[in-house]
């Protein structure tokens, strides 16, 4: 699979979010959602929220790598 890909599926150890931010996650989410959120949704939404930017930026690169290389020529074109 080479090193791109097997670092593609690489994950990174994090700390736990701290007190701080679950609480802040809670005030910004909780006026969106019809039931009580709790500290460990919160926690799962930082994790889904970090994750999503993790791709995001993970594509960013890629399209940054992909521009640098010369544009690949069809042969039915």
């Amino acid at each position: 699979m080479g090193d791109r890909a097997a670092a593609r599926h690489s994950y990174r150890v994090q700390a736990p979010p701290d007190d701080a931010l679950l609480e802040r996650t809670l005030e910004v989410f909780q006026p969106h959602s019809a039931q009580r959120l709790t500290r460990a949704d919160a926690r799962e939404i930082v994790e889904d929220v970090s994750s999503f930017l993790s791709l995001l930026a993970e594509w960013d690169r890629e399209a940054r790598a992909g521009a640098s290389e010369p544009p690949v020529r069809s042969e039915a074109g």
